[in-house]
């Protein structure tokens, strides 16, 4: 943290604890505006989790080929789609930076179908 705002910081909140509670919830105010000035532009990585079931075909059979291939494209289109999400709250510029997919198959179960997981990281610069 730099050193001029840890020593505004302290100012502020040396100013509040002097001019009573309505001055606080003043500084917290100011606080949280020069922390949110001072993380713009700054990278972070945000990381998302997902697991769900898909019914249908889970064998080797081109049925079951094609409902995993159909399952990884709605992954694939679920991490670009948090790229856009991402941008439209914190972040000005948004890239998949590991996308990890599992498909594990559950077969003889009712119903049948498979278990997709995704572990996806992204790379944000904030507003």
């Amino acid at each position: 943290m730099p050193r001029r705002l840890v020593s505004m910081t302290i100012l502020m909140s040396a100013l509040a604890l002097s001019l009573g509670p309505a001055a606080a919830q003043d500084s917290a105010g100011r606080k949280a505006a020069l922390t949110a000035a001072s993380t713009q532009g700054e990278q972070v990585r945000v990381n998302m989790s997902l697991n769900m079931f898909v019914p249908g075909p889970s064998g080797l059979t081109e049925a079951g080929i094609q409902a995993q291939e159909q399952a990884r494209k709605a992954v694939y289109a679920l991490a670009v789609r948090e790229c856009d999400i991402i941008l439209d709250t914190i972040g000005n510029q948004c890239r998949i930076e590991n996308l990890n997919i599992n498909v594990n198959r559950h077969q003889g179960q009712q119903p049948e179908g498979f278990q997709v997981g995704m572990n996806a990281a992204f790379r944000v610069t904030l507003k």
